[in-house]
């Protein structure tokens, strides 16, 4: 059976399509071809027959036959063949004369394949990007989540015991206050005894009263008689005035009773005294009472610790750098080291992802990559003039920063930073000149370290001038932090926070902005010696280079 042809793109009719527009592109039957041209005047077609190539232009416009079958809504006699990119509209060749003269269109075809590839290319690089960062991003989240709820129930339960000790408080307090009220009150038992003798005396005087009486009574009696029975009557009745005026002096009943007494004044129960006994709510960084702890500590052969570097490739491979060689540590936990690679003049490393690790050298004008163990071959070199590397950094999107000195000032010992961009492939981007004046500069002992900010500035430590600055892309200075005595290294975390580490042994977290977040003593965790380089190992591991030894932190939440 003879094949069919294709089918004019424009009426209903299943006819031969034998013409093509060169200039729209259609594939159309004959009569479709003679309303096209007369309508499209300035448009050119081309029939099968004078074209050897036809056939296989039309087979490669017409391999997805489902766009053929579209009919325009607006003319039931045209089949749609154009996309109008002005308005966005699936039209006819009708409609292209009447309402879409001179705007750009598109086959259907090729605005399909040309969408489609830009689906695929979309499809790509979710899964390959930005897949795995929402992955990584949820990872963080979930951690996040849980260090959050951890910190809920601790302090939850440190409200708790805080208000159990305030009550423990205030039952403890409020029986001493009993006491003083019982003080006051202990003045007024005092008086009972009085009471007693009170009693007595009022019963004596009730006598010297009836006495009195009958003294008066006898009195006259008593004057008629002899003078000896007079005396003894004014005897007993001196005898009784003495006695009356003593106890009335006595027995000043005011002056027994206290004039004053003790009372409770209770406080008004408000907020502000709760505030002020139980404590309140305050903002915090969730790093201020971070824990940390020392996991390992391993024993580091040929590690002279002078100008020291650390990486951490994707694998978990430990690479340490000094100035008289580099070495590699595989298996951390049982110690396992491949043998020291005398490679001299080693000023910084940093590891790539999949590619391998970046060296830079002291003095040299290029950065080599190290793809399999011994084998190093030029990544990056700067023609012309000398690069003076200073440090390097592989940024999250696998972009290389180079931080390199230039114009170096004699007599103060300074000189001016640049920073390198790189892509992946080792091309040149873009140089950025550091603003904001020198840095000191003795020699190469004294330690310069960069990695990229999570806001896409760039992070460097400088030792000799004791500081952290915070560049942006067009190297003006954002901020600068002075509260380190030396740093010799700096890293960035998933979370965006800069770990910084100085010659003091005090680990240091600052936020993307630079602000203080909390600090930490590696004394306290019985770190000893100097220290040279630090590295990041996971999300919660910190790797701390100390001469001859490494040391593994690990903090209880993520940094």
């Amino acid at each position: 059976m003879a094949q069919v042809g294709p089918f004019c793109r424009t009426c209903q009719c299943e006819k031969t399509a034998n013409w093509k527009c060169v200039t729209c592109g259609i594939i159309m039957c004959e009569l479709c071809n003679e309303k096209h041209l007369q309508m499209c005047q300035e448009h050119q077609s081309t029939n099968k027959s004078e074209n050897t190539n036809f056939n296989k232009h039309l087979n490669e416009e017409i391999d997805d036959t489902k766009f053929t079958q579209i009919r325009c809504k607006y003319h039931e006699d045209y089949n749609c063949t154009d996309v109008c990119l002005s308005c966005i509209k699936v039209i006819c060749a009708k409609c292209r004369y009447e309402k879409h003269s001179g705007h750009t269109l598109e086959l259907i075809e090729t605005f399909y394949q040309d969408k489609r590839t830009e689906l695929l290319k979309c499809k790509s690089i979710i899964e390959s990007d930005s897949l795995p960062k929402a992955k990584e991003g949820a990872s963080l989240m979930e951690n996040a989540e849980v260090c959050h709820s951890e910190h809920f129930e601790k302090e939850k339960q440190k409200v708790f015991k805080q208000a159990e000790a305030l009550k423990r408080r205030i039952t403890e307090r409020s029986h001493k206050v009993v006491e003083r009220l019982e003080e006051s009150f202990q003045i007024y038992k005092l008086t009972t005894q009085n009471k007693h003798e009170q009693k007595r005396m009022e019963q004596n005087l009730k006598l010297q009263v009836k006495r009195i009486e009958h003294l008066e009574q006898n009195f006259t009696e008593r004057i008629q008689t002899q003078n000896s029975e007079l005396e003894i009557a004014l005897c007993e009745i001196n005898r009784l005035v003495n006695n009356v005026d003593n106890n009335t002096k006595q027995w000043d009943i005011p002056t027994l009773i206290p004039r004053s007494v003790k009372k409770f004044s209770p406080k008004e129960i408000n907020d502000e005294y709760i505030d002020i006994a139980l404590g309140d709510v305050v903002d915090c960084s969730i790093l201020d009472e971070v824990p940390i702890r020392k996991v390992n500590v391993y024993d580091i052969k040929n590690a002279c610790g002078n100008c020291s570097s650390l990486a951490v490739s994707k694998d978990g491979v430990i690479w340490i750098s000094d100035s008289s060689g580099l070495l590699q540590v595989k298996n951390i936990s049982n110690g396992k080291q491949n043998t020291h690679q005398s490679i001299k003049n080693i000023y910084d490393i940093s590891c790539f992802k999949s590619k391998g690790l970046l060296i830079a050298y002291i003095g040299e004008n290029v950065i080599d990559i190290q793809k399999k163990l011994g084998l190093c071959e030029k990544f990056y070199e700067k023609t012309n003039e000398r690069l003076n590397a200073l440090a390097l950094h592989v940024c999250r999107d696998e972009r290389i920063i180079i931080l390199t000195w230039s114009n170096y000032f004699f007599f103060t010992n300074s000189v001016t930073l640049d920073i390198i961009e790189l892509t992946n492939n080792g091309k040149l981007i873009k140089t950025i000149r550091c603003k904001g004046g020198s840095y000191r500069f003795s020699d190469h002992d004294d330690v310069f370290r960069i990695s990229e900010n999570i806001n896409g500035h760039f992070c460097v430590s400088c030792e000799y001038d004791c500081k952290i600055v915070d560049f942006n892309n067009k190297g003006n200075k954002m901020w600068i932090y002075t509260e380190c005595k030396r740093p010799i290294g700096i890293v960035t975390t998933e979370l965006g926070n800069i770990v910084s580490i100085d010659s003091r042994e005090f680990i240091q977290i600052l936020n993307a902005d630079g602000n203080f977040l909390a600090k930490l003593n590696t004394k306290e965790y019985g770190m000893i010696g100097s220290i040279s380089a630090l590295s990041l190992k996971s999300e919660k591991e910190l790797l701390i280079l100390s001469a001859d030894k490494l040391t593994v932190f690990q903090f209880s939440t993520i940094i």
